[in-house]
């Protein structure tokens, strides 16, 4: 048993150094991480041929989850959610290209829904909701 905990001891620290790697064609390629001036991570994520792919992880200065990003589609299309420093949901939707896309849908501190927009290409588009804190519809807008 002893023998089988340094096997996996040491195989789990390679795969934790083998971070930040390029293919042959100088693209990103594996598991990275990305750092602030201070030192800080500012994001964790998998890249293959340089596209994101799975789950990646957007940190602010002082270590707190900022963005939760899932690619369903390399590099294009990803699911979001966006946190405030304290970890309340502010918002969730989808990124196409690194643009809003669909409907987003926002938060207040108590996690109370507060506006449903609509987005094409990172532009408002069509129908957006703002709620009362009620949870009635305050106001509608069209894009």
């Amino acid at each position: 048993m002893f023998k089988v905990f340094i096997i996996l001891l040491f195989g789990s620290t390679s795969v934790l150094m083998c971070q930040n790697n390029f293919n042959a064609k100088g693209e990103k390629h594996g598991a990275w991480l990305g750092y602030h001036a201070n030192g800080n991570v500012k994001y964790t994520g998998f890249f293959v041929n340089d596209k994101e792919v799975g789950d990646f992880i957007y940190y602010d200065y002082n270590g707190n989850v900022l963005i939760e990003l899932n690619y369903i589609d390399t590099g294009q299309t990803s699911h979001a959610v966006v946190y405030d420093a304290g970890g309340a949901i502010k918002s969730k939707g989808l990124y196409v290209n690194k643009q809003k896309n669909g409907l987003w849908t926002y938060y207040n501190l108590s996690g109370q829904k507060i506006s449903e927009e609509n987005y094409i290409n990172g532009l408002l588009h069509g129908l957006s909701v703002y709620y009362h804190s009620s949870g009635l519809v305050s106001e509608k807008y069209h894009y």
